[in-house]
């Protein structure tokens, strides 16, 4: 478990030493927020209301905010890492490393997703302040442990999940257009281009227990105060056990795997 931890403290020193980056990303990272708070604008004006389901324009603005930083957690790179790997050939002398070849991709990609968040944090902050006195959600901080613990599940169930299409390189010669495929549909399903929220409530109620909706919809509710304290256990446990069949799905599909790529290159 030591070698994980060091190697996350080494990727974030990594991340931070080159501080022009950081810059760069601050910059440049926010700019699809921007188009998709002009575009929300937009549709507000357009219908002549200030007041969508339950969304008021200032509450779509803070959602989206939230969820720009809150989505960092999705670790959609764990899946590039296995085609590369695959395709590549480099895998067999990964797999001869002392470490599992899934806990340090999942260390580097949660280490790229906290440095990610880092700039767009600022932004946030900077913006937040203006829209957060005309929205009808605050920021608390004592929802900060349930939004901590949601994101943990997050980034381990968007890594399972990634890591089980990336193993598509086992079986096919380019995987890539599946898996981005699949990316447009979860960024849909995590919330990312509309709030859960304006689904139907038996949809709403479905939506919320995929693995997806940790991706970024459930952090920002909680963060925004959107569920009571049972609630959020409840879905913390739903999500939790999730992970566990992921993770045992990802374990068998993984040695099916290998013995493939074993047989091919022998």
């Amino acid at each position: 478990m030591k070698k994980y931890f060091y190697q996350l403290i080494l990727l974030l020193k990594m991340s931070f030493h080159y501080r022009f980056n950081t810059v760069v990303e601050l910059l440049f990272s926010n700019a699809d927020l921007l188009i998709t708070v002009l575009f929300w604008m937009l549709i507000y004006k357009s219908a002549g209301t200030d007041r969508l389901q339950t969304y008021t324009a200032a509450d779509m603005v803070i959602y989206y905010l939230a969820n720009s930083v809150l989505r960092q957690f999705n670790l959609t790179g764990s899946s590039w890492e296995y085609v590369s790997s695959i395709k590549n050939g480099t895998l067999a002398a990964k797999l001869l490393k002392p470490c599992r070849i899934g806990g340090m991709i999942y260390v580097r990609n949660l280490a790229l997703a906290v440095t990610g968040m880092l700039p767009a944090a600022l932004f946030i902050l900077a913006a937040g302040t203006i829209f957060s006195m005309q929205a009808s959600w605050n920021f608390g901080l004592e929802r900060i442990p349930g939004v901590i613990a949601m994101l943990l599940l997050s980034s381990v169930s968007s890594h399972l999940v990634w890591s089980l299409l990336g193993f598509l390189s086992f079986w096919t010669e380019e995987g890539s257009a599946v898996i981005w495929s699949f990316m447009v549909i979860f960024n849909f399903l995590s919330g990312m281009f509309l709030p859960l929220d304006f689904f139907p409530e038996g949809w709403l109620s479905a939506l919320e227990i995929l693995p997806t909706a940790s991706w970024g919809y459930l952090p920002t509710k909680i963060l925004l105060g959107q569920y009571s304290a049972s609630a959020q256990w409840n879905l913390l446990l739903i999500h939790a056990v999730w992970c566990v069949i992921l993770g045992i799905l990802k374990e068998a599909v993984w040695r099916a795997g290998l013995k493939r790529y074993s047989s091919v290159g022998a």
